[in-house]
């Protein structure tokens, strides 16, 4: 048996939404439950364990669902040492207001028919904007409503431009996989060789559907994801920024610190800082 819950007991009706966190232990729950509001959250950090209509996935960092009004579901802490689960929940109708001023053609999101809700992986990037933005919600600087319609605008952009790519955008089986294994810091560290070889073409076949597809080249490519992983351990890590530049190929530091400024704006070492202040 679940647990509703409801937003006029929940908050006051005048509420645009609420923010919160989650830290659970390995095997620690939350109960099951549904309610009459939609909500949107995502990994902040490690491993959780996601009941939902009856199906059951494991999510990790950077991993965002959308939780429909009426789904059921619950969090159990999961991997080696639980995660980290922050969650918006927001007014019904603000939701509504949104999509039909802003987006009407948007199927995603909350208006997914299917049974188990939509979900994205987010870039470390993303990530730390979208923490940031969390973070603008909990504290209060900037209005309730402001907060949050800004927080759903942004949203809603990045979904529609997932939604709806143009043709040039579309990409191969072979090179999603290829990038997909790419992630992983070894094969980061082997560079644009790696990829060669994982995608099974030729490099001049690569060059040319990268630059189809992402209007870039391979080893900047391949420089790009390296950023986004160095990213991610500087924002959760306490690694040297050295060791983790090595850890990905970058064996000049200051190329490394001129790509990621290049490419995120700031310094690794700024990045860092501006993380754990939101932390």
């Amino acid at each position: 048996m679940s647990l509703t819950l409801r937003w006029n007991r929940l908050f006051t009706p005048q509420r645009a939404g609420m923010i919160s966190w989650s830290r659970k232990a390995v095997g620690e729950e939350f109960p099951l439950h549904d309610h009459d509001f939609p909500e949107v959250f995502w990994i902040s950090e490690g491993t959780m364990q996601h009941l939902i209509n009856g199906s059951t996935t494991e999510l990790t960092r950077g991993e965002l669902v959308f939780v429909r009004a009426k789904d059921c579901h619950a969090f159990r802490g999961a991997g080696e040492r639980g995660g980290v689960v922050c969650n918006f929940a927001v007014r019904a109708d603000i939701v509504r207001h949104l999509r039909e001023r802003y987006f009407p053609a948007l199927s995603t999101a909350w208006w997914d028919g299917a049974i188990v809700p939509p979900s994205l992986q987010l870039s470390a990037v993303e990530l730390q904007s979208l923490d940031h933005s969390a973070r603008e919600l909990a504290d209060g600087s900037v209005s309730d409503l402001h907060a949050t319609e800004r927080f759903l605008l942004n949203l809603f952009h990045r979904l529609r431009q997932r939604e709806s790519p143009t043709p040039k955008s579309l990409e191969p089986a072979w090179l999603t996989a290829a990038r997909k294994s790419m992630e992983d810091p070894r094969n980061l560290h082997a560079g644009m060789p790696k990829l060669v070889r994982l995608a099974g073409c030729s490099a001049e076949h690569l060059a040319r559907t990268v630059r189809r597809v992402h209007d870039t080249t391979p080893t900047e490519l391949v420089n790009e994801m390296r950023i986004n992983w160095t990213a991610a351990e500087l924002q959760f890590s306490s690694r040297d920024i050295a060791d983790i530049a090595l850890a990905v190929g970058f064996e000049s530091l200051s190329h490394y610190y001129h790509l990621f400024r290049k490419q995120l704006g700031v310094t690794p070492r700024q990045f860092r800082l501006r993380a754990r202040t939101l932390a």
